[in-house]
Parts: structure tokens; C-alpha cells; sequence
């Protein structure tokens, strides 16, 4: 029997249709997520960037129904990613997180350095978080 670690990963890996990754899929993910033991979780948050682009993609998206002190230090680690699709979708659920978690003066060169250097379409979400901080 597969371990909730095992069963994530593997889930995350499965080819599915955009809309039904937004529409159905990620609600399951986060079960599983939400399910995950203490153990579990650390080899998450530790090998979370060894896996493929679209995984690492979900696994952001998903982890934003997860406990905020879990999900928080995690996207954390994501938004510091070199793959820009990974860090826009960390910083996509970092925003919608806004009820555990706002970005202070510390955060402000990352994320004026991935506003200037992400696609212009995704510039949006890092002018939202960089608007938050306070003066």
C-alpha cells in the first residue's frame, strides 16, 4: 500500500486537461496534502524542486489548501525558484494567502526582481505582493 507521499507524488505526475486540473483534480491534492504526516511533509518541502516543471506547477497551485505555517514556508522556498512558471504559481497562492501571510520589506528585492524578469502577463501578481508591503 502506498504511503500519502507516494500516492501525491504520483498524482501530481498524471496528464491531466488544464481544466480539469483547476476544475477537479487540485481539490484531491489537497486531501492528500492536507493528509501528510509530519515526515512526510519534510520530504516534501526537501525534494519538492528535484521533480518535473508541471509537478513542481501543481504542487504550488494545490499546496494553498493546506495548513497556512506548511503551506506558507513552502511557497516560500517555491517563490525563490529559477524556473519563473514555478515561481509565478507560488507567488499566485503566496497572494490568495493573504489571510496568514503578507510580504514585508525583506521580500521586496525578490519580488521586484522576478516582476521585472517574469513574462509580462504574470507581472501583474508580483506588482500585488509588492503593493502590500509597507512602507
Amino acid at each position: 500500500m502506498k504511503d500519502k507521499l507516494e500516492e501525491l507524488t504520483e498524482y501530481l505526475d498524471r496528464a491531466y486537461g488544464i481544466d480539469y486540473w483547476s476544475d477537479d483534480a487540485i481539490d484531491y491534492a489537497r486531501v492528500l496534502l492536507n493528509q501528510l504526516g509530519v515526515e512526510q511533509w519534510d520530504e516534501l518541502s526537501a525534494g519538492w524542486n528535484a521533480k518535473d516543471i508541471k509537478w513542481q506547477v501543481r504542487l504550488a497551485e494545490a499546496v494553498f489548501g493546506c495548513e497556512p505555517p506548511r503551506r506558507v514556508d513552502l511557497l516560500l522556498a517555491m517563490l525563490r525558484s529559477e524556473v519563473m512558471d514555478v515561481a509565478v504559481a507560488a507567488a499566485e497562492s503566496l497572494e490568495a494567502s493573504d489571510d496568514v501571510w503578507a510580504p514585508d520589506s525583506s521580500m521586496r528585492s525578490l519580488l521586484q526582481d522576478l516582476h521585472d524578469r517574469v513574462k509580462e502577463e504574470d507581472k501583474y501578481i508580483f506588482a500585488i505582493l509588492l503593493a502590500k508591503i509597507p512602507d
